[in-house]
């Protein structure tokens, strides 16, 4: 290599000219906003996954709003486009609903099925001979002997299915907002105002039934103190600790948990879905 000072050969890789002593390397002066872009890039790369995936996001997102200002003030820069991309084709739009609608059917479902899953079990405990009448009589005298024990306890599947349907609607209600943002619906001001909170919601509406089915200590007394027959009424969601909630524990169990993981990935797909469908 040739010294860029006095002009004279030098071994390669060197970092002293060894003739003039003069270093081979440049020198170059970081700005204030180099130094705070690379002391926040650090800071980055050692955050928690979760905080690197959302500036991850947002800042893809910004650098295509960027670019779309630049097609604007540059139409003859613009790069062609040969085809139709996913995210502007119908299918995109049909697996964004489907997976806005899933979280909804997983809460219903988790429901259903252990809805069945009590009738199923309050009929093995009464004899074969008898009939479907007698079948549901037996059914109200234990729930009225329930009542009469604990008053308290007779609510607990109902606030949970209250809880579940209000928050199937407004997931649904989230929805039809995000998968149509251009059109006007009527919208709630503090849902427009803090947005992600809102978003949020149905997530903690969801912990919270799971909380009260594990942590009511008046509804799980009532499940050790009355007959074996009704222990399966606390399966309302999938979470019973008794033997008699095998399938409460099986299948109605992960569709509750799977809920509020298919409304996170819904919302997250819908994000990415309008932010790529922007106006040009």
């Amino acid at each position: 290599m040739i010294c860029k000072h006095c002009g004279r050969e030098i071994p390669d890789k060197s970092e002293y000219c060894e003739y003039c002593n003069e270093s081979t390397f440049e020198k170059i002066v970081l700005g204030d906003s180099a130094l705070e872009k690379a002391k926040k890039q650090q800071k980055m790369e050692s955050a928690p996954f979760f905080i690197r995936a959302y500036y991850g996001i947002k800042d893809a997102s910004q650098r295509k709003s960027e670019e779309r200002l630049e097609r604007k003030l540059n139409p003859a820069a613009a790069k062609k486009k040969t085809g139709t991309p996913f995210y502007r084709k119908k299918e995109a739009f049909i697996l964004g609903a489907v997976l806005s609608v899933l979280p909804v059917l997983c809460a219903v479902l988790s429901i259903f099925t252990n809805w069945v899953y009590m009738w199923v079990k309050m009929a093995e405990k009464i004899k074969t001979n008898m009939s479907m009448l007698d079948i549901v009589k037996k059914g109200l005298k234990v729930d009225q002997s329930i009542g009469q024990k604990r008053t308290m306890a007779s609510y607990v599947p109902m606030i949970c299915m209250i809880l579940l349907v209000i928050t199937a609607i407004y997931i649904l209600y989230l929805a039809v907002i995000d998968l149509y943002p251009k059109k006007s619906f009527p919208e709630i001001p503090i849902i427009k105002r803090h947005s992600f909170i809102a978003r949020a919601v149905p997530v903690v509406l969801l912990i919270l039934i799971i909380v009260i089915f594990t942590h009511c200590k008046v509804y799980k007394g009532v499940k050790t103190s009355v007959d074996s027959l009704m222990t399966s009424y606390s399966g309302f969601v999938g979470f019973d600790d008794s033997s008699m909630s095998g399938f409460g524990h099986g299948f109605g169990f992960v569709l509750a948990i799977l809920t509020p993981i298919f409304y996170l990935i819904s919302k997250i797909y819908i994000f990415i879905y309008n932010t790529l469908n922007e106006d040009d």
